[in-house]
């Protein structure tokens, strides 16, 4: 067995699974997500015997465990891909253990962590292959902790306090950059735009650069006089922090040129291809993807 997805399991007791993941040494992708009774000796089994581990996701609340258990996961020496979304365990201490030991990681997604500040995204940066981050809906870090990051293919930071100073830097010094998600960040002006442009136009690796911009302070002329200056630059103005703007205009729009096949956005397109879909359907889908979802009917 190579995978095991757990999802909302209420009943599922601390105990008995991490007895049957002592045996699972060969495990490369282990999803635990919103099971309240997962504790301290699930989470020391997790680093103890599933050290082969190159997917993790430890996603929701977790009740029953305790902050330091989590340091348990920094044992993971062959991770790539970690998700640990709306999890108020994470804290900077553990971020900082993490990436001593765990530089594998390529994709990191720490979205709606509220207790990792800009130390925390510090330590993160340091990541020398890390490719894909997540910090969406974190309003504990600041231009101060994303001016460390770079190199990055993708940024997903929606709802963030970061200015145009942060993403500026962030946009120069990663030449590979492909998708910049700054939906909802209100201190996001026009500079960003000016500088992605500038960058863009002197690409010589032919690398598309999309920036996904509803709810920021930009305006949509502005948006469109910008747009056409670069082929290399595509600005996408819709709101993906708004789920209720964002599926307003989405309905209208057509999606495929701007995100790829193998991108998380396209869990848009399964519910975008068709046109009659009720309300009660989207609704539906973003309860059951809660990283997706922040707005409260």
């Amino acid at each position: 067995m190579h995978t095991i997805i757990l999802d909302r399991c209420d009943y599922l007791q601390d105990n008995p699974l991490s007895i049957a993941l002592k045996s699972l040494e060969n495990l490369r992708h282990l999803t635990i997500n919103d099971c309240v009774g997962i504790a301290t000796h699930t989470m020391e089994t997790i680093g103890k015997h599933c050290q082969n581990l190159k997917t993790l996701e430890f996603s929701g609340d977790f009740p029953s465990a305790q902050t330091a258990d989590m340091f348990h996961l920094t044992h993971l020496v062959n991770l790539q891909v970690l998700k640990l979304t709306h999890n108020f365990k994470v804290s900077d201490e553990f971020l900082a253990h993490l990436v001593q030991h765990c530089q594998q990681l390529t994709n990191v997604d720490i979205t709606g962590c509220f207790n990792v500040s800009d130390v925390g995204l510090t330590a993160i940066a340091t990541l020398s292959k890390l490719e894909k981050l997540v910090i969406s809906y974190i309003h504990e870090i600041t231009d101060d902790g994303l001016k460390n990051v770079c190199g990055l293919k993708e940024l997903e930071c929606r709802k963030c306090s970061f200015s145009d100073r942060g993403v500026m830097a962030l946009i120069m010094t990663s030449p590979q950059l492909q998708l910049l998600d700054i939906s909802g960040c209100k201190n996001i002006q026009y500079a960003t735009l000016r500088a992605a442009n500038s960058v863009c136009s002197t690409r010589t690796n032919n690398i598309v650069l999309k920036i996904v911009v509803g709810g920021t302070a930009m305006k949509e002329s502005i948006i469109k006089e910008i747009t056409q200056d670069s082929p290399l630059l595509h600005i996408v103005n819709v709101d993906l922090s708004d789920i209720s703007s964002a599926s307003e205009i989405c309905l209208l729009d057509d999606l495929d040129s701007w995100y790829d096949g193998n991108s998380d956005y396209t869990d848009f397109s399964d519910y975008i291809e068709f046109s009659d879909f009720l309300d009660e359907e989207f609704k539906d889908y973003y309860m059951h993807n809660p990283t997706n979802y922040c707005k409260d009917d």
